[in-house]
């Protein structure tokens, strides 16, 4: 056997196959005789010339892993340059002057690769630069994608083709690994830390050791070096997984959506994040709102339902926020919105001006009042509910214990104003009332997600300046701006006990989502909800929904709601159905309750108003579709329980997207499309 492709065959087929299979040598002889050439491989000469090889060479069936890792390691003590893997961009001419593009030979840099197949190596990154670089032209080509002169990020249109993904300047992904990591994701919901996990128990990495391993008062005099044999980069990292897997879907909601195009990427994926996720809301609604497909009451059934599992941290400033909503006058108080500030349950705007309460009958004695905004208890056997945010300081007292100071809460009226000793207010306050300065609440406004959400936060301003004319919106900080949301009485209420409005948030996370979904199981909406699953902020999103696709809202005939009693007495209000088209859309549309929840509706309006067994048209229509879809998507609670806003909603809406996919994939090969 002179032929070195067929000894390459054998070597191969015996590594690859198990021998425990119905004749082996017969397979190994059969794929050796397949190398170019006239071969005659007989089953005894491939089992004779394997087991010589073995006796005499037994350094040839080493595995491929332990091959790669050796070639890497070479010279690597020697020239501190790793072998092996080669990241080289393939681009020859530049995008922004069709200059050459040049290599730069002398500045390689080392990035770790994370690969399925092969464990964690490293890799040579080189790069090209313009010819026109003394020109001035900055363009400058990497593995990927390229930067311009503004420090910005554009990935090439072949990234999806290429082997590896450079995740940052140090990390890079095996594309293999993260296109599975959208099959397991949306499978298996598995997490980031459990996919780290995962890889790192496989290839047996040390876990225990971290990835620096200075203490924090010493500073270390230099980056330690990026290579296989450091276990601080062997081992998979799950916030480096989780920062590439995000930019990595970014892409991919960029190559399907159009709208998503032209938005540049930057080095901070979270940045990146904050411009594309609003643009990413639209397009989602806007195309699936269209969706139609022969499945029964696709075409006029929205049924809609919140999921209270799958939430996230909010600051805990209750009264320090509220949403509005395009075409509907008047807000919903939902308190402030952002996310808390790390270690703290207040967000970076409020944080200075919470105050820690003391309840003690001891204070209170000894200011003859009770301490402590009215939300707080005087029983002391009973916790507060938590920390107010203090807007001002009006006066100041000193005894012989200790000095006290008037303090007004933020959402309250001055009458209200209490007694703290200085010990629970923020020193920031009592410098501006030592000073003479004052602090008057600002709002920041940002409209995304559907609705419009306003923070009530506090500036500084000195006495000695005109004080500013406040905004409409500024103006109703300390009012109850509820307008076309205000709760009417009935004059026939409902026995059901199924409403779920709440009134007041008490706890520090958001109520979940609102999801809209056809019958056939495709979600064309998600919406965020705080405090409760009201009714009025279900009308609400359901008006912005159908405002934004008039296409959708005319062929709508039913909604689907598990709440649907309550909601139909509140879109039928008189006072409330006239104010826009869309209103009076929702007021003329049958709104029902879903056929699992029907039971527990026990009032006889609900019976003979609300009963989707009245209608014909429902009777093959699947209304409990929400659960159906709910029972997958709530096993993803724990990881969005610390997001962000702009990371819960696009890590929502892509693996919606992902189960979008696979549903009308479902319904084409049903023959439903």
């Amino acid at each position: 056997m002179e032929d070195i492709g067929i000894r390459r065959r054998l070597l191969f087929a015996t590594m690859y196959l198990s021998p425990d299979i119905p004749q082996y040598w017969d397979t190994v002889a059969k794929f050796a005789n397949l190398a170019p050439g006239e071969q005659n491989v007989t089953p005894e000469s491939a089992k004779l010339y394997m087991e010589n090889l073995q006796v005499l060479n037994p350094s040839a069936f080493i595995s491929d892993t332990d091959l790669t890792n050796q070639l890497v390691q070479m010279e690597y003590s020697v020239t501190k340059q790793p072998l092996g893997i080669t990241l080289v961009p393939n681009q020859t001419n530049c995008s922004s002057c069709n200059g050459q593009l040049l290599m730069r030979n002398d500045r390689p840099s080392v990035i770790t690769l994370y690969t399925e197949s092969m464990g964690t190596i490293c890799a040579t990154h080189f790069h090209k630069y313009c010819q026109n670089n003394r020109k001035g032209c900055k363009f400058v080509q990497y593995y990927g994608y390229h930067k311009c002169g503004s420090g910005c990020i554009e990935y090439n249109d072949d990234w999806m083709s290429l082997s590896y993904f450079v995740s940052s300047q140090e990390t890079g992904f095996e594309m293999l690994l993260l296109k599975r990591l959208d099959t397991e994701l949306l499978i298996g919901q598995i997490s980031y830390k459990q996919k780290a996990d995962i890889y790192n128990i496989s290839k047996e990495y040390d876990t225990t050791k971290k990835e620096c391993s200075t203490s924090e008062t010493e500073k270390p005099d230099r980056k330690p070096p990026v290579h296989s044999s450091h276990p601080w980069r062997q081992q998979m990292d799950r916030r480096r997984l989780e920062a590439a897997h995000i930019k990595y879907a970014c892409l991919q909601m960029t190559a399907a959506y159009p709208e998503l195009r032209g938005v540049k990427f930057e080095e901070d994926v979270m940045n990146t994040l904050d411009k594309i996720t609003p643009m990413l809301f639209s397009s989602f609604e806007s195309r699936y709102a269209a969706h139609k497909c022969n499945f029964p009451g696709c075409r006029s059934v929205l049924v809609v339902d919140g999921n209270m599992k799958n939430r996230r941290d909010v600051c805990f400033a209750k009264d320090a926020g509220f949403i509005q909503f395009d075409g509907l006058p008047g807000s919903i108080k939902t308190g402030c919105t952002a996310t808390p500030a790390f270690k703290s349950r207040y967000c970076h705007h409020h944080i200075k001006q919470a105050c820690t309460l003391q309840v003690s009958e001891e204070i209170d004695d000894e200011m003859n009042e009770p301490t402590g905004p009215m939300l707080r208890s005087n029983n002391i056997s009973k916790k507060t509910p938590g920390d107010p945010i203090a807007e001002i300081i009006l006066g100041k007292k000193t005894t012989r214990k200790q000095t006290y100071y008037q303090v007004l809460w933020l959402g309250t009226p001055e009458c209200h104003a209490t007694w703290e000793p200085s010990t629970s207010i923020p020193k920031a306050l009592i410098d501006d009332f030592e000073t003479g300065s004052r602090r008057e609440p600002k709002v920041d406004v940002t409209v995304c997600y559907g609705h419009i959400s306003s923070t009530v936060i506090l500036s500084q301003i000195n006495n000695e300046q005109p004080e500013p004319k406040k905004s409409k919106q500024e103006q109703s900080c300390h009012e109850n701006m509820e307008g076309s949301f205000q709760d009417i009485p009935d004059k026939e209420p409902l026995t059901c006990r199924t409403e779920k409005d709440r009134g007041v948030r008490l706890n520090h996370r958001t109520a979940g989502i609102l999801a809209g979904m056809r019958p056939c199981g495709v979600i064309t909406c998600i919406r965020e909800l705080f405090n409760a699953e009201s009714k009025s902020q279900v009308y609400g999103h359901l008006h912005q929904f159908l405002q934004n696709n008039s296409e959708a809202a005319l062929q709508l005939k039913y909604i689907c709601y598990d709440d649907g009693c309550h909601l139909k007495k509140y879109a039928d209000n008189k006072q409330r159905c006239g104010l826009t088209p869309t209103t009076n859309i929702l007021s003329n549309v049958s709104i029902v309750i879903d056929k699992m929840h029907m039971a527990g509706h026990v009032d006889k309006w609900c019976k003979s108003n609300c009963d989707p067994r009245l209608y014909p048209d429902l009777n093959k229509v699947d209304t409990e579709v929400c659960e159906q879809v709910f029972s997958w998507l709530s096993r993803y609670k724990k990881m969005t329980t610390k997001m962000n806003r702009h990371t819960y909603m696009f890590f929502l809406l892509y693996i919606c997207e992902l189960h979008n996919r696979r549903e009308i994939d479902k319904l084409t090969r049903s023959n439903f499309m």
